[in-house]
């Protein structure tokens, strides 16, 4: 079955908000923008309740209603004991929630903030909404299935960001997955994800802070469990004038951000490969179509899979979907594919490592040092190219191929050595010659068991070229038979001599 693609390009001289653009219409094209938010609460009016449980300043960062007087859910509350164990110190808005009216009261029970056999009673909230001027004013919403959940791309922006509200499985607790992007150059582009994000405009946090929402433009949920900081009240927000409030917040660890390009004075594509078997997944690539090049590299750059599919092994209602899967490819000295699977979510880059969100669905397959809560981020797969003239390594993957009809890859070498004559020119049949395309890729082997294998409509294929210094590229095609075809994707081979390596590619016939 043939996939679908589309590719959105920006003429040279394009802008940073212009990048944030072309993926919002990306995403539109997958349909993976949910529709319209509205209900959402960014403060509140009044509270009473919560009891007292002694002399101890405690902080519930994340706490849930159990009953409302309305139809809103998935609001949440940081809740703050004064130094005499009492309520008021203060209470503040964490997750925003979806379809409340203003005014509606929600009850926060004692369970959440230290359990009534300490004292604790239940805290019931009068929240206010997102509304436009006027009185009555209207509930405001946010995103719609063509446009980002909230994104600032003004033209005062220099550091344009954008958050995608995606259902996964809406019916579940945390079916739905927010993905934040932010241009940190003309160049560059760093990742964020999260469970929940606070949409409100208003940033001027006070020292105040009763009945606020904390900062805005933020992502939300509960310290380690959904983030890497305290939640709330900690300046980790999206800014466009700055990108200093996101330095230490990082996906993948990497501040610098990912390079989508190397220079706006080229056309950029984004190439989107979405699958006919499974329209939840879909490759994404960004690439200078116009530059010239001598290698695959020189002229394309972030390549990825956003995790936005289901399986039996996770359960929503409990754990959210924060993975990302990128592919990385090797240099011509070093001819493989490397799949390479981000599963911690939205990490803090701490002095000891880097910290795992609890929450994340992928986090069970990465180890934590409890002393310190850090992980390693990432797992690789490295697809090794057979064909090539390179011994590899122990870990590295081989996918089987054998053609006894090319010296220089050494497969044809008897009795011989690396001096074949002929008399001496031993071989083995032909008929051991092996060069499937291979189907049913895991999405990274170092996951057991498998979250999910790749839609056959991908595939990888290894491939040699008697020419050397061939140039193979995206929207290359191979040709298995007449009703059988691929376009690649990405690849890496080696140029010595010959041009040999493996290719990641989607069936376009």
């Amino acid at each position: 079955m043939a996939i679908t693609t589309t590719t959105i390009s920006l003429a040279s001289g394009y802008g940073r908000t212009d990048v944030i653009q072309q993926l919002e219409q990306g995403f539109a094209y997958l349909q993976w923008h949910e529709a319209t938010s509205s209900g959402i609460v960014t403060g509140i009016t009044t509270y009473s309740g919560g009891g007292d449980i002694g002399s101890a300043t405690t902080s519930y960062y994340d706490c849930r209603p159990y009953t409302s007087s309305g139809i809103g859910t998935g609001a949440s509350f940081y809740i703050d004991r004064a130094s005499d164990g009492t309520i008021p110190g203060y209470v503040l808005v964490n997750r925003p929630g979806v379809g409340y009216t203003d005014g509606e009261v929600v009850t926060i029970p004692a369970s959440e903030i230290g359990g009534s056999a300490n004292g604790a009673s239940n805290l019931s909230i009068t929240v206010g909404i997102a509304t436009t001027s006027g009185s009555p004013g209207t509930a405001v919403g946010f995103g719609s299935t063509g446009a980002f959940f909230k994104k600032d791309i003004s033209d005062s922006a220099t550091y344009p960001w954008a958050v995608a509200r995606i259902g996964i499985d809406t019916s579940k607790e945390y079916g739905v997955t927010y993905r934040g992007f932010q241009m940190l150059s003309d160049t560059n582009m760093v990742y964020k994800v999260g469970s929940s994000f606070y949409p409100n405009d208003a940033n001027a946090y006070t020292s105040t802070k009763d009945r606020q929402g904390g900062y805005g433009n933020r992502f939300a949920g509960n310290y380690l469990l959904d983030l890497g900081h305290t939640p709330v009240i900690t300046t980790a927000y999206y800014d466009a004038t700055t990108a200093s409030q996101n330095d230490n917040y990082v996906v993948g660890g990497v501040t610098s951000g990912h390079a989508i390009a190397s220079s706006n004075s080229y056309q950029l594509d984004l190439n989107i490969f979405r699958s006919a078997i499974d329209t939840n997944f879909a490759v994404m690539a960004y690439r200078h179509p116009d530059k010239s090049a001598n290698y695959i590299t020189d002229k394309q750059y972030q390549t990825y899979i956003l995790h936005n599919f289901t399986n039996s092994i996770w359960d929503l209602d409990y754990v959210y979907l924060g993975g990302r899967t990128d592919i990385l490819v090797g240099a011509t000295s070093e001819p493989e594919l490397t799949f390479r699977t981000w599963g911690v979510g939205d990490t803090y880059l701490g002095s000891n490592g880097y910290y795992a969100n609890r929450r994340v669905a992928e986090f069970g397959y990465y180890p934590v040092y409890s002393s310190t809560d850090a992980a390693v981020p990432y797992k690789d797969s490295v697809y090794k190219a057979v064909p090539a003239d390179e011994q590899g390594s122990a870990e590295e993957i081989g996918i089987y191929y054998r053609n006894n009809s090319n010296a220089a890859n050494l497969m044809n070498r008897g009795r011989g050595g690396a001096t074949v004559n002929s008399e001496l020119a031993d071989t083995v049949s032909t008929s051991a010659n092996y060069g499937a395309v291979i189907k049913g890729i895991p999405l990274n082997t170092k996951l057991v068991p498998c979250p999910y294998y790749i839609p056959d409509d991908f595939a990888l294929v290894q491939f040699d070229y008697s020419s050397p210094d061939a140039l193979i590229q995206m929207w290359d095609t191979i040709t298995v038979s007449g009703s059988e075809v691929y376009t690649v994707i990405t690849a890496s081979y080696n140029q010595t001599n010959r041009t040999r390596g493996v290719a990641f590619c989607a069936r376009t016939t």
